[in-house]
């Protein structure tokens, strides 16, 4: 059973374009398309920022998620 965590995850794979996850080493486009789709930056807030905001985990907790996933251990389908 997926954790909330693993939940909220799913919405940034989810709502993103399906071309944002071609290149698997560079996450910008489908966080970006993410933040843009799903209410924006706010002031001087940063697109990780943003997303973290969006999703309610931590900066920290997203920008791990996303190193992890980049190097291999996580698949796009969890």
């Amino acid at each position: 059973m997926p954790t909330t965590f693993d939940t909220r995850l799913a919405k940034l794979e989810k709502y993103a374009p399906a071309v944002a996850n071609i290149d698997r080493l560079n996450p910008f486009p489908m966080v970006q398309a993410f933040v843009d789709d799903n209410g924006s930056r706010l002031d001087n807030e940063s697109y990780a920022n943003a997303a973290a905001r969006l999703l309610g985990i931590t900066s920290a907790d997203l920008i791990a998620y996303l190193k992890e996933r980049a190097e291999g251990g996580i698949s796009s389908t969890r």
